[in-house]
């Protein structure tokens, strides 16, 4: 867990035993740290308590759920607590209230979630007026969803290659029963080549160079993943960029840099710009 602090350095996040659903501990907003769950109202604060969690093993549906209380500002709602995903609120079907006794919430998040590296986030906000404590108390936070007992790609989805220049890109799998994975292919790039395949791992390598005849096309990688109980499909899509070559190395016109950087800004993908004549480039802020 981390501690992500906006502003109003003096309420922040501390775990601590001055509050606690169970146990002797939970996280709650102190202005002293630690030793009491109370907040300065008066001190204009946003601040964060997060942690990144690896869902990539995960199935479609999970639970999120947690103890929380809070006081704040019920009458203007500015002195509240939210929580969110990869920066989304997570709207509750029950929402975050108001309490000053331990209260219990759940909730079965987007299924845009699962599969993917999130950061999971609480966040605390409160104005320089009034307010009541204590702060954003919370305790026993669970994520709780079914595995996926087949083996899962982890890589990226689109990639990028550069003619002329070496490509490589480790493909990573993992799978939930620990078993070995040997990763294998049913369509590559002719100038692609899968190597270096280690099933204790779960990872294989591509590489390969690109050539002029290959500049500007997009191929999709097909990719397979077998343990010795299933094997599933994976997909990866490469770009080999287009060139734009700088020959002129005045600020404007045709062939020169900022003529270049228009030119890959109309394109919907990177570009590889070269340039191509030594000598320095001003460019103007206009």
């Amino acid at each position: 867990w981390s501690v992500v602090q906006l502003y109003g350095a003096e309420n922040t996040w501390a775990v601590g035993s001055a509050t606690a659903y169970s146990g002797n501990k939970s996280a709650y907003i102190s202005k002293d740290n630690g030793q009491s769950a109370s907040y300065n109202p008066n001190i204009e604060t946003i601040v964060s308590y997060q942690v990144p969690i690896d869902l990539s093993l995960c199935d479609e549906k999970f639970v999120l759920s947690f103890w929380y209380k809070y006081d704040g500002e019920p009458l203007y709602n500015k002195d509240i607590g939210n929580v969110f995903i990869n920066n989304q609120l997570i709207e509750f079907d029950e929402q975050l209230d108001f309490t000053l006794d331990w209260k219990f919430i759940e909730q079965e998040l987007p299924n845009n979630f699962p599969g993917k590296k999130i950061v999971l986030k609480f966040q605390w906000k409160n104005d320089s007026e009034t307010g009541q404590n204590p702060g954003f108390c919370i305790d026993e936070i669970k994520i709780e969803g079914e595995l996926i007992s087949g083996p899962v790609f982890t890589s990226e989805s689109i990639l990028y290659a550069r003619v002329g220049k070496e490509f490589e890109y480790q493909i990573k799998t993992s799978n939930s029963e620990n078993l070995d994975i040997t990763i294998s292919y049913n369509l590559l790039p002719s100038w692609m080549s899968l190597t270096n395949i280690n099933p204790k791992n779960g990872t294989a390598l591509l590489r390969g160079s690109p050539l002029t005849r290959n500049e500007g096309k997009f191929t999709t990688v097909n990719l397979i993943a077998t343990t010795q109980n299933t094997s599933v499909k994976g997909s990866l899509g490469i770009k080999v960029l287009s060139r734009i070559f700088v020959t002129n190395l005045n600020d404007s016109e045709e062939g020169s840099l900022r003529n270049a950087l228009d030119i890959s800004n109309v394109w919907k993908y990177p570009a590889d710009i070269i340039i191509t004549e030594p000598g320095t480039i001003t460019l103007q802020s206009d």
